[in-house]
């Protein structure tokens, strides 16, 4: 056996593997339920969104602000179902 390949070199190595086989499967399941939490919220999100162009659209004294906001929510819930990879 090379001396690079001790028995703690081996258990170091399946340890850190065990570990990364782990983060990686715990990161996949958070992933998926929060695409599952989005898909939830969807309609919600995109009613919010409708709701305040209705209110601007229909003359609220504070329209330009509602616009602005609702724009910007909107924004955000679209980089969310962008991928960054």
């Amino acid at each position: 056996m090379t001396p690079w390949l001790s028995a703690f070199s081996l258990q170091t190595w399946a340890a850190r593997n065990h570990v990364s086989s782990f983060l990686t499967h715990s990161v996949c399941c958070l992933l998926q339920m929060l695409e599952n939490e989005m898909d939830v919220h969807a309609d919600n999100l995109k009613s919010i969104v409708e709701q305040g162009r209705e209110m601007a659209k229909a003359g609220h004294f504070d329209s330009a602000a509602i616009l602005q906001k609702v724009d910007a929510f909107d924004r955000r819930y679209v980089r969310t179902n962008q991928p960054r990879f």
